[in-house]
């Protein structure tokens, strides 16, 4: 149940992914991909225990302890659900090395001062980094894509376009593993604008890629 541990059947290809960037010390993909892998888990308690030991453990890496404990009290319910002894141990553990790290972090000295300003990011549209994601994809750089796709989502969310968003779900769609997950975010977007163009399109998307959505009962 924690970072490296699986446990039962092997997870999914965005879940092994969330695995590596945390072993790897890429704690903020880990976050970026967080609203996606709950949406993925959310059926299976099993699996929805081990995201939200995964986003403790980012949240931790984050300095932020209290979105670490409220995700070790997610993640305690949703193993209770799924009847895991063993992973329920586990992650009481995790919760004893977050508290131990947040006081190690408060007993610290006090940090530097900071240095020159960084560099200015590339200023991006929602559309350019949907492109890049796709560019990326070709390229043969999947950590790329899922970066650029989940930041033009993002990016279209707080702009509240429903458009953009579903251009940057099916953007992410198209990278290994996260095609099933995608698509149901992108139709549920496209279902709420009303929008029967961006319904279409996620259909379209779904066929392209051999996703069956099923039929959506209202």
């Amino acid at each position: 149940m924690a970072e490296g541990s699986a446990g039962g059947a092997s997870p999914p290809v965005w879940a092994r992914g969330m695995v590596a960037a945390l072993a790897r010390g890429d704690h903020r993909y880990v976050l970026r991909t967080a609203d996606l892998a709950l949406e993925a888990a959310a059926a299976d308690p099993a699996l929805l225990a081990r995201v939200h030991t995964w986003l403790a453990q980012a949240w931790s890496r984050d300095g932020d302890t209290e979105q670490a404990r409220e995700h070790l009290r997610l993640a305690i319910r949703a193993v209770k659900e799924a009847g895991d002894e063993a992973g329920l141990a586990q992650i009481r553990g995790l919760r004893r090395q977050v508290l131990e790290q947040a006081r190690s972090r408060e007993e610290a000295s006090p940090p530097p001062p900071p240095g020159p300003p960084a560099a200015p990011a590339p200023s991006w549209s929602g559309e350019d980094r949907a492109a890049q994601a796709i560019a990326a994809l070709a390229r043969g750089d999947e950590h790329a894509a899922v970066e650029h796709a989940i930041a033009a989502r993002e990016q279209a969310r707080r702009a509240a376009d429903p458009k953009g968003e579903v251009v940057a779900l099916l953007a992410l769609a198209r990278v290994p593993g996260h095609a099933d997950a995608a698509l149901r975010a992108a139709r549920d977007v496209a279902d709420h604008a009303g929008d029967n163009n961006l319904v279409a399109a996620v259909v379209r998307g779904a066929r392209e890629l051999g996703v069956d959505l099923g039929v959506r009962v209202f």
